[in-house]
C-alpha cells in the first residue's frame, strides 16, 4: 500500500495519484528535500529529479543522467546522496573535460548547494533544492522565478523540436496541471496536437489525445484566452461533450500570438480538484505564451535559413559529383550513414547539424583536382595518389572564411586522419581527432568499399563491415564502428562479429 504523506490515505500499490485527495504520490518523499538538476540548454539533457541515492552521469546509455553532447565523457561524474549533509556529494570520474560548480573543477568531491550551476564538460545544469511536496501552490513571485529561468532555456535552444518542447515542459511545471498539449495550425487551418505530455513526465501520443477540441478553436479563433476554474459550475463548458466524456475538473488555454499572427494554441486540463487553475494561473501562463511564441518565431526563422544553407550545399556537392561518374550519390550516402551513427550515439542536434555540414562537404576540395586524376579509371600511381591527398587542405581553404560553415572545417580537414596516427593532412591521433571527423571518416570507408568502380567491384556489407572491425583503433574509432554494427543491425543486417 503506498500511504499518502498529506492525507494519511492508503492507496492501492499501482495507484499514481492518491484515491483521497488527488496529490501525486511518487513526488512525495517525506521530510527529505526534492533534488532536481535543471538543464539551461534542454536540447542536450532532460530535467533530472535526484530520487536515487548514487546517480551516474555522463553520454553512455547506461548512465542515469544521459547528457548528449561529445564534451561529456562516457561515464562523467557521480552524485551520491548523503543524509548527515542532507544533499548530494558530487565526484569526478575522470572525465576529459573536467566537472564544474560556480566556475571552479572540482577535486576530489563537493557537497552541492542549492543555486549553484554544476557543469559536465561543457553542459551546465541549475543544481535545486525544494521542500518536499506536490508544487501545487507556489507563491505568483516563486512561479515567475520559474518563467524567467523557463525562458532562458527556451531561448538559449536554436532547435525547434527542442523549443516546443521546452514550452510544454514549462507549461506543465507553471500550472501545476495534469497535462499539457501544444496545438498549432497546418496550411489548411485545422488545428492539430502538435506535443503532449502528462504529469508523470510521459510523452504522449497526439492522434490517441481527447481534449476539449471546442476550447482550444475558441481560443485560436478569437485570440482571446480561457480558463475554467471549476467545469461542473462554468455554465460556458456545459456543452462541451469532451469535457464531460474526460471528467475534467478545470481547463485553460492561451493562444500561442507573434505580432497579431496566432501561431497556436497551449493548453493545459486536469481532473483533481487540487490541481484547479484560477486567473492567477491563466495571468503567468499568458506570460509563458508570449515568451513562447517569440521563441518558436526565432527557432522556425533558424530552420527557414539552416534548411536554404542545406539546399546550396547539396546542390554545390552534386555539381562537384558531376565530375567523377563513379561516385555518383556518394555525398548523400556519407550524410545519411553518419546521421545514423550520430543518432546512435545519442549525440545533440547541434553536433549532428555540424556533422551534416560536414559530411556533404567532406570532398569540396576535390574541385581543385584535376579532371585526369578524378575521372581516371583505373587505380591512381603515387603522385596522382598525392595529389588526391590534398583535397581535405584545398576544401578546408575554400570554406574557413565562411561563417556559417565554420563548424564543418572539422569534417572537412580531419575525415582522413587514422587513429594510430597514420593518416592526412596532419597525423593526427586518438582524441586529438574531432569527433565528427571520425565519423565521417566511417561513412566515408564503408560507402568506397561498397561501391563499384572501374577496377574493382564493391564489397559486400559483411566484407566491408569486417574491413572496419579489423581496423578498429587503428585507422577508426571502435565505439563509432561499434555504433555503426548497430545500426546496420537495426536496418536487417546479421553479423557474427
Amino acid at each position: 500500500m503506498k500511504k499518502c504523506s498529506f492525507c494519511g490515505f492508503e492507496n492501492p500499490d499501482d495507484s499514481n495519484f492518491c484515491n483521497n485527495c488527488g496529490r501525486l504520490l511518487s513526488q512525495q518523499k517525506g521530510k527529505r528535500k526534492k533534488f532536481i538538476l535543471r538543464p539551461f540548454d534542454t536540447q542536450y539533457a532532460s530535467e533530472y529529479d535526484l530520487k536515487k541515492d548514487r546517480v551516474i552521469v555522463g553520454r553512455a546509455l547506461d548512465c542515469d543522467l544521459n547528457i548528449k553532447h561529445i564534451s561529456v565523457s562516457r561515464h562523467h561524474a557521480i552524485l551520491e546522496y548523503s543524509p548527515e549533509k542532507g544533499g548530494y556529494l558530487l565526484s569526478d570520474l575522470g572525465s576529459k573535460n573536467g566537472t564544474f560548480v560556480d566556475g571552479r573543477i572540482i577535486s576530489p568531491n563537493l557537497l552541492l548547494r542549492g543555486g549553484s550551476v554544476v557543469k559536465f564538460g561543457d553542459v551546465s545544469f541549475e543544481y535545486v533544492e525544494e521542500e518536499s511536496g506536490d508544487g501545487v501552490g507556489k507563491s505568483k513571485i516563486d512561479r515567475y522565478k520559474l518563467i524567467l529561468n523557463l525562458n532562458k532555456v527556451i531561448n538559449s535552444n536554436l532547435n525547434l523540436e527542442d523549443v516546443l518542447k521546452g514550452i510544454v515542459d514549462a507549461a506543465l511545471k507553471i500550472t501545476g496541471a495534469e497535462r499539457a498539449f501544444l496545438l498549432v495550425s497546418d496550411e489548411s487551418g485545422k488545428l492539430e496536437i502538435k506535443l503532449a505530455k502528462n504529469i508523470l513526465g510521459e510523452w504522449l501520443e497526439p492522434e490517441k489525445c481527447e481534449i476539449s477540441f471546442n476550447t482550444a478553436k475558441r481560443v485560436y479563433k478569437t485570440g482571446q484566452p480561457f480558463v475554467s476554474v471549476d467545469v461542473s459550475d462554468d455554465k460556458s463548458m456545459v456543452f462541451h461533450q469532451s469535457v464531460i466524456k474526460l471528467g475534467l475538473n478545470s481547463v485553460m488555454a492561451v493562444p500561442l500570438k507573434f505580432k497579431n499572427k496566432i501561431l497556436g494554441v497551449i493548453y493545459v486540463d486536469s481532473k483533481l480538484a487540487v490541481s484547479s487553475f484560477d486567473t492567477d494561473d491563466l495571468e503567468i501562463f499568458l506570460a509563458l505564451a508570449d515568451q513562447a511564441a517569440v521563441a518558436i518565431e526565432n527557432a522556425r526563422l533558424i530552420e527557414e535559413n539552416k534548411e536554404l544553407l542545406f539546399s546550396t550545399i547539396e546542390a554545390l556537392a552534386e555539381s562537384i559529383e558531376k565530375r567523377d561518374p563513379y561516385t555518383g550519390g556518394h555525398t548523400r550516402r556519407v550524410l545519411e550513414i553518419s546521421v545514423k551513427i550520430a543518432k546512435k550515439l545519442n549525440l545533440d542536434n547541434k553536433t549532428i547539424e555540424n556533422l551534416k555540414l560536414g559530411a556533404l562537404l567532406h570532398d569540396i576540395g576535390k574541385i581543385g583536382i584535376d579532371d585526369k586524376i578524378l575521372r581516371k579509371r583505373g587505380k591512381l600511381d603515387d603522385n596522382e595518389y598525392s595529389i588526391i591527398k590534398k583535397h581535405p587542405q584545398l576544401g578546408y581553404e575554400i570554406i574557413k572564411h565562411v561563417k556559417q560553415l565554420r563548424d564543418a572545417v572539422p569534417g572537412v580537414l580531419y575525415h582522413h586522419e587514422k587513429e594510430d596516427g597514420s593518416g592526412y593532412p596532419m597525423g593526427l591521433k586518438g582524441d586529438e581527432i574531432p569527433f565528427i571527423a571520425k565519423i565521417i571518416a566511417i561513412a566515408d570507408a564503408y560507402d568506397a568499399m561498397t561501391t563499384d568502380r572501374p577496377y574493382r567491384k564493391g564489397l559486400s556489407v559483411k566484407e566491408a563491415v569486417e574491413e572496419l572491425v579489423r581496423n578498429k583503433d587503428k585507422q577508426f574509432s571502435s565505439e563509432i564502428v561499434e555504433a555503426f554494427i548497430e545500426v546496420l543491425k537495426d536496418e536487417g543486417y546479421e553479423f557474427s562479429i
